[in-house]
Formats: C-alpha cells, structure tokens, sequence
C-alpha cells in the first residue's frame, strides 16, 4: 500500500474504496489508516468524505461497497 505517488482514474478509486472499507470498520484511526497507504489523516477524511459524496449519486459503487464490507468477518 506505501506508496506516496499520486493516483487517478481507476487506482484513485480503488484506492478510497478501500480506505472507505478499513475507516467503516471503525477498527482503524485515520492516521493508521494513512500510515498504510502513505497518506495523512486529513487526506484520509477526504477520501473518505469524498467517496460518500460520489456513493450518494452512484446506487451501483453503494451496493458494490455494501457487498464487499458484508463479507468483512469482525
């Protein structure tokens, strides 16, 4: 996941997708999250913020996220 360089298009997504999945457990603080992906806590809020912003126009990345977070064993 350490990896400083920026990303766009489908890694961009791919990558908030997962920082989404890691904070919505909740197990995780945004700082250990962005130690993980190389990233600061605040640019974790806002990848978080801004993947919830484009989930709320887009049903089809909802479910696709709803089904991989229903498949986290906790």
């Amino acid at each position: 996941f350490l990896k400083a360089a920026r990303v766009s298009g489908a890694e961009k997504e791919t990558r908030d997708s997962m920082i989404y999945l890691i904070w919505k457990t909740g197990i995780l603080t945004n700082d250990q999250i962005g130690q993980l992906f190389g990233l600061s806590y605040s640019a974790v809020s806002h990848a978080v913020k801004s993947l919830k912003a484009r989930m709320s126009e887009n049903q089809e990345l909802t479910a696709r996220l709803d089904s991989l977070y229903s498949q986290f064993k906790l």
